[in-house]
């Protein structure tokens, strides 16, 4: 798999000419700005990877198992989340100058993409019994019992995902990297405590309480970046 992605790049360089080797210019302010990103990067992936890997210490494993069961079902929706994800930056950037049509346009399609995926969340909360034992075998009495929550945490994370992306657009760097790593850093522990206290619900429900207070600070940063861009400049 890996072969093969090296190689369609490869074949790509070749076809638009491009240098095989990466260079861009060294502009000091994009280099600050571009390191500054890859740590907020490398804190958000951390700080919602590691409580999954953490919590096969607690309960003997059952926590989880019944998260990562339940991840496996809600592979589909968090499919679709990445697809748009990737969207969300070409579709904010076009509207850089205007921080007030943005704000609009990033609420809009916050607001489309939860109603695209709300139909398959509901659907999930359905699965008979006999599907969801098919699908994970004995695993599926305790990922069921973390399914609704855990879905609840992926649609306030997309919801976040856009808040972020506007924060990319506006190359608020530091501002960012701030935001993670006031929810990412205690994500974990509070995770890890409330799996540990009241077992796989506990684990579960954590992860969409802490994704629901991480979509309302990005949010507020993110209105607060956008009031801000609006303002005339005083002389």
């Amino acid at each position: 798999w890996a072969a093969g992605g090296a190689v369609c790049g490869y074949v790509l360089l070749v076809r638009t000419a491009a240098p095989f080797l990466p260079r861009w210019p060294r502009n000091p302010e994009d280099t600050k700005v571009a390191a500054t990103f890859a740590m907020d990067y490398m804190v958000g992936s951390g700080g919602s990877l590691l409580p999954t890997g953490l919590l096969g210490l607690l309960d003997n494993t059952r926590v989880l198992g019944a998260v990562r069961g339940a991840g496996t079902l809600l592979g589909p929706l968090n499919l679709l989340s990445t697809t748009a994800r990737s969207l969300m930056l070409p579709l904010l950037g076009r509207r850089r100058e205007d921080p007030d049509e943005q704000l609009r346009t990033a609420i809009g399609a916050a607001a489309a993409q939860t109603l695209v995926l709300a139909p398959l969340f509901v659907a999930l909360q359905f699965i008979p019994d006999s599907w969801g034992e098919q699908l994970l075998g004995d695993t599926w009495a305790l990922a069921s019992l973390a399914l609704l929550p855990m879905g609840v945490d992926s649609i306030f994370a997309l919801i976040s995902a856009v808040a972020s992306s506007g924060h990319r657009v506006a190359f608020a760097a530091t501002r960012s990297l701030l935001l993670r790593l006031a929810v990412g850093v205690p994500r974990p522990v509070v995770v890890l405590f409330c799996g540990y206290t009241w077992g796989v619900a506990g684990a579960a429900w954590s992860m969409a309480v802490v994704s629901m207070v991480n979509a309302v600070i990005w949010w507020i940063s993110y209105v607060d970046l956008t009031r801000r861009a609006s303002r005339p400049p005083t002389e």
